[in-house]
């Protein structure tokens, strides 16, 4: 497993790294398996930690990709906004 250190990403974004090393799948294929196999539960938690994410993270991931090298952080948080994306598109409708 990679390590992804808190410390180098802005403290309001921090607790994703946790989500991040499950979610953080860095092959499309594989991150939408992994994302139609899982219990709806920890899809569902996914929903709610990444979709009202602080601006703090997005700023934080553009001024990421203006670097000459990915951080491990950068990978796993863009890989895991990929789930978040994938699992918005999985997620069945609610009813009326």
């Amino acid at each position: 497993m990679i390590e992804l250190d808190r410390s180098a990403v802005p403290a309001s974004i921090a607790p994703l790294l946790d989500l991040a090393r499950t979610w953080g799948i860095p092959d499309d294929g594989y991150c939408s398996d992994v994302v139609a196999a899982a219990d709806p539960t920890a899809v569902q938690n996914l929903l709610d930690a990444v979709g009202p994410a602080p601006q703090s993270l997005w700023d934080w991931l553009v001024d990421e990709a203006a670097t000459a090298e990915s951080s491990n952080e950068y990978v796993a948080l863009t890989c895991l906004t990929m789930a978040f994306d994938e699992a918005l598109v999985r997620k069945p409708p609610v009813p009326d």
